[in-house]
């Protein structure tokens, strides 16, 4: 029970590392979920199914012993030209006192005669803890010999008073079982996902509203979630740079407010974080320095959609967009380069564009 509820936890895991996969667009922490939960699950059904397999009864695993024949009764069922009979024995073990077995299987047809009240068969006992039996078809020698003895002396298998059957035990609801696993699987998904539901609920409406691009940080709609979750990790909106990829965002910023040092921050993957210091630090950060809380993000998106249309570049194969301070302000600037040419946008946060240049433009 409890390795088929981890194994079900561990499926759960792994369906929401797919998931998350997907979404995040290859986050190596939901890769890493993924394989982990997957291993996890084929190691657990492995260890599930070596455990019900040592349950299960080997024919023959407590010895031979003689059964007499008590009652047959036939249950009218055929299968395959054998008829299913309800045959009652009473077992007589060599290391054990007599008991009753009552056992329900298909018998061919010419094998019936065999199986008539008063009849001594030699069996297998399945465990020595269970009332199981499997009858021999073709016993040893010595056992056809005590066989044929007891069916003559039946004083060598003595009666066992019939008791009561147990009450049966109740069946399993297999459709309450199913609902159950399920809802173990989905939580476990569910609890996988949680440090992106925010991405994975953006990524259902993008989908539902058919903004194949909506999680796109260079054309998409979530440019300004980006800025302001990162911002949080900053601890305020004084920024030196903001760098804006198709997957993800770049900031440089002081390592603490009024610090000397710079480093990058990043926005990836549904979540934003400290990336490290800056490869290059400035000498003096705070005239780089801009205050980016009163700027509308979302006009990055427009500015770039703008340039790609306006530059006409064929074999786009690469654009960028970045926010700097410059003698103006905080601008845009977009950077385009194809197969053959190239071309660089300014723009302020009005949307207005400040200058263009590159080969685009004979």
């Amino acid at each position: 029970m409890i390795l088929s509820i981890l194994a079900k936890i561990a499926f759960g895991a792994f369906l929401g590392g797919i998931v998350g996969a997907i979404v995040t667009g290859g986050d190596w922490i939901y890769l890493v979920v993924l394989f982990v939960a997957f291993g996890a699950f084929i190691f657990l059904g492995l260890a599930g199914g070596a455990r019900r397999l040592r349950s299960m009864p080997h024919r023959g695993a407590a010895g031979l012993a003689l059964a007499r024949v008590e009652t047959v009764q036939r249950t009218g069922r055929e299968q395959d030209g054998d008829q299913e009979v309800e045959v009652r024995y009473t077992v007589s073990p060599a290391d054990a006192p007599p008991f009753v077995s009552t056992m329900t299987t298909f018998i061919p047809t010419d094998e019936l005669r065999r199986y008539t009240a008063g009849a001594v068969l030699v069996v297998s006992r399945v465990t020595a803890n269970e009332p199981a039996v499997v009858v021999i078809s073709g016993p040893p020698d010595e056992w056809r010999v005590k066989a044929a003895a007891a069916q003559a002396d039946p004083s060598l298998i003595p009666a066992v008073p019939v008791v009561a059957p147990p009450a049966p035990r109740p069946q399993p609801n297999v459709v309450a079982n199913r609902i159950i696993a399920i809802g173990i699987i989905l939580a476990s998904a569910a609890v996988t996902l949680i440090p992106v539901y925010g991405l994975v609920g953006r990524t259902a409406t993008n989908v539902a509203t058919g903004n194949w691009d909506g999680n796109n940080m260079l054309t998409g709609s979530y440019q300004q979630l980006a800025v302001d979750e990162i911002a949080a990790v900053v601890g305020n909106y004084e920024f030196r740079n903001v760098y804006f990829y198709d997957d993800y965002v770049i900031v440089s910023a002081p390592t603490t407010p009024g610090s000397r040092h710079a480093d990058s921050y990043m926005y990836r993957y549904g979540r934003a974080y400290r990336d490290g210091p800056e490869l290059i630090q400035p000498d003096d950060i705070q005239s780089e320095l801009f205050d980016a809380s009163g700027l509308d993000f979302g006009v990055v998106a427009q500015v770039v959609e703008r340039s790609i249309a306006q530059a006409r570049i064929d074999g786009r194969d690469f654009a960028l967009a970045y926010v700097v301070l410059s003698d103006t302000g905080p601008t845009i600037e977009v950077a385009i380069s194809g197969t053959y040419d190239d071309a660089y946008f300014s723009y302020d946060f009005t949307g207005a564009e400040l200058d263009r240049s590159g080969s685009a433009f004979p």
